[in-house]
């Protein structure tokens, strides 16, 4: 069999290895679930696919050779340049898997994702840091938090599985005193 030649740089495949990697294997990803002690959530109205229009957790891909650690650290440092150790909790939430119609090159082009969420309870004083650093970034356009409770989506579409990820932590005993 020949060799292919693929290559990375810094991690990322060229668009056209990325596509073909979408149509064959499952993405894996990190979603950062980062919820204030008044038990609101952060969110982002995201400005690309998959998940356009909606507002999501902040997160993610793991890049290849990346540790799950570094990957989590550089994800935080990128959509808040905040050091991930300053973040409460950081425990797994477990595996899900996400699936989009679309992907991030192609409308018609269908994306698996396994995604690793972890949950983060922030005090005050890193909620209004992270009101005064979080700015529109390449995958979001703008940031609010959200009252887990909420049922409504007075802000607009609350993509599925951000209310999944609400619900997950509203019903968790442990995380809501």
């Amino acid at each position: 069999m020949p060799e292919m030649q693929h290559k990375t740089t810094n991690g990322y495949l060229s668009r056209e290895d990325f596509c073909l990697a979408i149509s064959l294997v499952p993405l894996i990803s990190i979603d950062l679930c980062i919820v204030s002690t008044d038990r609101k959530m952060l969110l982002g109205f995201r400005k690309n696919p998959p998940a356009k229009s909606y507002w999501f957790t902040p997160g993610g891909r793991i890049r290849k050779g990346e540790k799950l650690e570094k990957a989590l650290s550089r994800i935080s440092r990128d959509e808040f340049d905040l050091d991930i150790k300053k973040l409460e909790g950081g425990f797994p939430m477990g595996a899900w898997d996400h699936f989009f119609s679309e992907s991030a090159f192609d409308s018609f082009q269908e994306t698996h994702y396994v995604n690793l969420p972890y949950y983060f309870k922030v005090n005050e004083t890193v909620k209004n840091y992270l009101d005064s650093k979080v700015n529109a970034q390449m995958q979001h356009s703008k940031w609010d938090w959200f009252p887990i409770d909420d049922k409504t989506s007075r802000k607009g579409l609350i993509h599925p599985y951000a209310k999944v990820y609400m619900n997950w932590v509203k019903s968790r005993a442990d995380l809501n005193s």
